[in-house]
């Protein structure tokens, strides 16, 4: 037993065993000092790792001084100190004690126990490691102390969490350290990093032109993943009720529209990646078409009537037997030949979209429009005659260009005669003709009016000597708007009366012939005569319309086939007693001078012609009626020859 003494005391001891003997004893005890009283502070919970704190403030009455503080943890060591820390490095119940001894010898001792908790050992799992994918952490400690709060540091941009299992996404792949702090319920805390590894996921890339109706599209495929990760499975969702796994080709909509088109990627690692693209289906033309009649050599029209629900065509095509192309949205052709012909109808929308057709057409046999003009010349007044000389026609409309309606008009020949009112108007006659297969073609020509009027010229004149007789052709042009078709020359020279023949024909304005004579007058040329020798030509028109020659000075050609000097021409009628026309050849150009003198030597008439007169024949009036009765002579004259011709005035 324990007896609290505070002063010096004597003991006696008596003990009686189990047989009932007694003895004694007597002890004597002397207090030597007061032992401490222990004051001291210590958890008795303790975390493994966790320093224990401890301390104390023993006392001990006047005239008694503590000497030595003695701590003991369960553990082989003690220490000596008032206050301290202690770690246990091994959890478990340690039984422990506090000793106080003084300088007299007293000493005052405690027991304490000690638990020790295990320090949590943690780690952590995730589920799903790919970008943007929730990763689930789930936490554990190898201790089975269950843990009771918990601080997650994501190792990205200072994230944290306080679950127990959270959830976070990462939107790039790579290595993160994430680091979690637990306490268990014994408040017990530790610490641990892992690298979370999160691998790369695929990247879906893809790129698609907005396609036409059926038309396999445009796909542009650059998905990809990095490392050695490979894509394993391509999941396409088209967006029209159809879907694929895998690279898909030859993709086409049967309906134009809006599409989303969806493709999912997997990895081999299972990390995946979605994409979605808006697709617009453009419409295909619709083809449709109109073909007129068909006939060989006339022309047939095509027209496109294509249609297309949105937007516009754009373009049309066509292609005829295979070889003929036509960009144009109607076109014509003339087939050269009957039968089966081959045609080729494109049309293309301002989107792209081009859709063929392909048809036969049989063309059927010639129809070909054309008309005869007689005189081909118009003329006003002058009845034109139109010949239709078409082939494979079963109506004729014409419009002669005179103001008159168009009309069926199957006649073979139609005489019209034109208004002087059209005089220099520009007529266009046109003949559209009709077959049994309604095909359809025109002839139209554009004449110009021209006023009636009559000019006969002689150009020129032709004068050989052959074996001794003269054979004399001479040129006959139309100047004149009215056909020449009757004339009648007059072959002239000195020694021979007047040849006359006659000439027939057709010469309309501006065409020439080439008159031979079938007289052939004597070539012969005296020595004896002073006179230069010459061939006149005179034509005179059979105009049965009775329109006059415009211009008669044309009407007469002459040539002086002996030498190169002046002649004049006969003086008809002579004697007269009216004024007359001289008529003078020059064979080449020279200026004249004309003198009349009567039978005393006076000049009744002097003239000099300073102008250089031109080769050919040229006529002057003389005032010959003016004169008094008599004789007189002409004398003509140029820089080197004088010629004179007498004339009697009656």
């Amino acid at each position: 037993s324990t007896v609290n003494i505070d002063t010096s005391v004597i003991y006696i001891l008596d003990v009686t065993n189990n047989n009932g003997c007694e003895n004694s004893d007597t002890i004597e005890v002397t207090v030597i000092g007061t032992a401490p009283s222990l004051s001291y502070s210590i958890e008795n919970d303790i975390c493994q790792g966790s320093p224990l704190n401890f301390s104390e403030n023993s006392t001990v009455p006047p005239g008694n001084t503590i000497d030595e503080v003695i701590w003991n943890f369960g553990e082989m060591d003690s220490v000596f100190t008032s206050s301290g820390a202690q770690i246990y490095q091994d959890s478990g119940l340690y039984d422990g004690f506090l000793e106080v001894s003084t300088l007299e010898g007293c000493s005052s001792k405690e027991t304490f126990n000690i638990r020790v908790h295990p320090k949590p050992i943690l780690s952590f799992s995730t589920e799903n490691y790919c970008p943007y994918e929730e990763i689930n952490f789930s936490a554990s400690n190898s201790y089975d102390v269950p843990l009771e709060s918990y601080l997650w540091q994501f190792g990205q941009n200072g994230n944290t969490g306080l679950d127990s299992n959270p959830s976070y996404s990462y939107g790039l792949s790579g290595n993160y350290n994430v680091e979690l702090i637990a306490i268990d319920t014994n408040n017990c805390i530790d610490t641990v990093t892992q690298n979370v590894y999160i691998q790369p996921a695929p990247v879906s890339d893809i790129s698609i032109l907005n396609p036409c109706e059926y038309a396999v599209w445009d796909l542009t495929d650059n998905s990809s993943i990095a490392d050695t990760f490979e894509i394993t499975s391509y999941n396409w969702n088209y967006g029209d009720g159809t879907d694929s796994i895998n690279p898909v080709q030859g993709k086409f909509y049967e309906n134009y529209g809006e599409y989303t088109v969806q493709l999912i990627l997997t990895a081999d690692n299972g990390c995946m990646d979605t994409t979605e693209q808006n697709l617009t289906v453009h419409p295909n033309p619709m083809i449709n078409y109109q073909v007129g009649p068909a006939c060989k050599n006339t022309w047939t029209t095509f027209e496109n009537t294509s249609t297309i629900p949105l937007g516009n065509l754009a373009a049309s095509n066509w292609l005829f037997n295979l070889q003929y192309n036509y960009d144009e949205i109607n076109a014509s052709i003339k087939f050269p030949t009957i039968g089966i012909q081959l045609i080729t109808l494109q049309s293309t929308s301002d989107q792209g979209c081009i859709v063929d057709s392909t048809f036969t057409i049989e063309v059927q046999k010639e129809l070909r429009a054309a008309f005869e003009v007689d005189p081909s010349a118009l003329i006003s007044d002058i009845p034109i005659l139109y010949r239709n000389v078409s082939i494979g026609a079963d109506s004729s409309y014409w419009d002669f260009g005179d103001g008159t309606p168009v009309s069926l008009n199957n006649n073979i020949e139609n005489s019209i005669t034109y208004p002087t009112s059209l005089n220099g108007s520009a007529i266009q006659v046109e003949l559209m003709t009709v077959n049994e297969f309604a095909c359809r073609d025109t002839a139209k020509n554009t004449y110009v009016m021209n006023e009636a009027f009559y000019d006969l010229s002689l150009e020129t004149l032709f004068a050989q000597d052959i074996n001794g007789y003269l054979t004399v052709g001479v040129e006959i042009q139309n100047k004149g708007s009215i056909p020449i078709e009757n004339l009648v020359l007059t072959l002239k020279t000195p020694e021979n009366g007047p040849i006359q023949e006659n000439w027939s024909g057709t010469l309309v304005q501006n065409e020439n012939e080439i008159y031979v004579f079938n007289a052939h007058p004597s070539a012969y040329i005296s020595t004896q005569d002073n006179k230069e020798r010459f061939v006149c030509v005179e034509a005179q028109g059979i105009n049965t319309m009775g329109y006059m020659d415009i211009n008669f000075d044309n009407n007469t050609i002459c040539k002086n086939i002996e030498g190169s000097g002046l002649v004049i021409l006969p003086l008809y009628p002579n004697p007269t007693s009216e004024d007359i026309i001289l008529s003078v050849l020059i064979s080449q150009p020279s200026t004249l001078h004309i003198e009349l003198i009567d039978q005393s030597g006076r000049k009744v008439l002097n003239q000099d012609y300073t102008e250089n007169f031109d080769a050919g024949i040229h006529e002057f009036l003389l005032p010959f009626s003016s004169l008094n009765k008599g004789i007189y002579h002409i004398r003509v004259s140029n820089n080197s020859e004088i010629l004179m011709e007498k004339i009697v005035r009656y």
